[in-house]
């Protein structure tokens, strides 16, 4: 049974080192996952770090009333945002860009 409970404790600890120990880069100054500053949902540049924290391009939520989307390019930030859902078809009120490991990861917010 500890055997179990051990490798189980082994998979979390490598899954959250992996989830927070990277850098992110966004524009325009330097953020560095595990500093005191905590990305946050409630913005789109909250989100977009969330996004390059984990590695995953995905919606946290936390916006309320406007439309959300999100995208994901190892091109350039520009291009990130442009492949985000919804792209050319809202007027974007709130956008975010932060560089994660394997590429660039966007958010944009509006309606």
């Amino acid at each position: 049974m500890s055997r179990f409970v051990f490798a189980g404790l082994c998979v979390l600890g490598f899954a959250s080192a992996a989830c927070g120990q990277e850098r992110i880069y966004t524009e325009p100054t330097y953020y560095v996952a595990g500093s005191t500053a905590v990305a946050s949902n409630s913005t789109a540049q909250g989100v977009a770090e969330l996004q390059a924290r984990c590695g995953q391009c995905k919606h946290f939520g936390g916006n309320t009333g406007m439309m959300e989307g999100v995208g994901f390019s190892t091109r350039s930030p520009e291009d990130a945002v442009r492949r985000c859902c919804f792209y050319g078809r809202i007027r974007i009120l709130d956008q975010g860009v932060a560089r994660g490991r394997n590429g660039w990861y966007a958010c944009i917010r509006g309606r």
